[in-house]
């Protein structure tokens, strides 16, 4: 794969996949027995072996290949996951799965998910912060362009600053969507018949998450899609840096340029050229990540209280979406870290233009009235 990510394919591979779901349902009936949901002393004790049990299971790629064998037959990849651990005891073969849904075991699992990935892409965007910090630091004056033309003096500390306060706010995304995930243990069609309030809170207090205020049998597809949205600010954010770097590297700007690394070819029959690829690179990806939001949005729209036909859409756009935010972070940090900014340039840009908006306000100041001042610095421009 060309966009690879052995920090995402390993964190959603089978075997985390089926770590999560054994720690889920393990938390689901650690605070069933503890809630005192059981009717008598005998059910009481035999949970209790069945915790004891529970503990020493382990997943190894063993454990994956025997599991796929039996979802070859129960064509339902929770139901095989189900049935392997219930061969490991028979005190859990009668209470795993007790009272919940595979929606409860996958939902919940994808919030562990989620909460694990996004750490590691919150790590990415702090290298970013960083290299936008230390390329800031050199304050020289250059002129801003609105429309593409050159407009009123501003600086290259301050261009980097607003890239910066931009990375931030993203930033700000993720944490909401890492620190506002939720546990979903409603049972078949959401009201959670075989367990109760009780019992709900003592599992989202054990894994770490929210508990919902309502469900219907899946979690409210929106979550989902939060995590999707902030997924796209990032990137809108890191392609918007590569936008200002590939203008401003243009031919006939040249403020910014990028080193030519030895062996390095920027066309195949062109030999001068120093093409921006990776910049070019995240504008592509980019677009692939935010499309990924009109699926997550598509995905809300469930039958009732629940069918399968977000599942397909999720096992697809997640992964890919962290995948490729990781690499369009990763791409962005390069381009920061070694663009090269030419001060005399952009000098020279600031020198050779007329920054008409200073000198409106100071003949204003001066006693012209606005109109004035308007038309005399407008014809200037004409007759130079």
């Amino acid at each position: 794969m060309r966009y690879s990510d052995p920090d995402i394919e390993r964190a959603f591979s089978l075997r985390s996949q089926y770590e999560r779901w054994n720690e889920v349902l393990f938390a689901f009936l650690s605070a069933q027995s503890q809630s005192g949901i059981f009717p008598n002393e005998e059910c009481a004790l035999s949970v209790e072996s069945a915790v004891a049990a529970w503990r020493q299971v382990s997943i190894d790629s063993n454990s994956v290949s025997q599991i796929l064998v039996r979802e070859e037959t129960t064509k339902h990849d929770v139901a095989a996951f189900v049935e392997w651990l219930c061969a490991k005891d028979p005190h859990m073969a009668r209470w795993v799965h007790f009272g919940t849904t595979a929606s409860d075991v996958v939902d919940t699992a994808n919030s562990l998910l989620i909460r694990e990935v996004v750490r590691t892409v919150r790590a990415d965007v702090v290298r970013l912060e960083h290299a936008l910090v230390q390329s800031g630091s050199r304050n020289w004056s250059m002129m801003g362009r609105t429309h593409g033309k050159v407009a009123a003096p501003t600086s290259w500390g301050y261009v980097c600053a607003e890239h910066m306060a931009e990375v931030f706010e993203a930033a700000k995304d993720l944490d909401k969507v890492g620190s506002n995930l939720h546990l979903n243990m409603s049972g078949p069609t959401g009201w959670g018949a075989a367990f109760g309030e009780r019992t709900r809170l003592a599992a989202a207090r054990k894994l770490g998450l929210r508990p919902t205020d309502a469900t219907t049998q899946v979690l409210p597809r929106h979550w989902l899609a939060r995590t999707a949205e902030a997924l796209a600010h990032v990137v809108l954010a890191c392609e918007r840096i590569c936008l200002r770097f590939r203008l401003m590297a243009q031919d006939g700007v040249g403020e910014l340029t990028s080193v030519k690394t030895e062996g390095q070819k920027g066309s195949s029959c062109m030999p001068h050229k120093i093409n921006p690829v990776r910049a070019e690179r995240v504008s592509g990806l980019a677009r692939v990540v935010r499309s990924n939001v009109s699926v997550a949005y598509e995905d809300c729209l469930l039958w009732c209280e629940r069918d399968i036909s977000h599942s397909s859409a999720e096992r697809e756009w997640l992964p890919q979406s962290f995948r490729l935010t990781r690499q369009i972070l990763r791409d962005t940090t390069h381009v920061v870290q070694t663009w090269v900014p030419d001060p005399k340039v952009m000098r020279a840009t600031v020198e050779s233009s007329r920054d008409s908006y200073t000198l409106l306000c100071h003949k204003i100041l001066s006693g012209s009235t606005r109109e004035e001042a308007y038309n005399f610095l407008s014809n200037l421009d004409r007759e130079a």
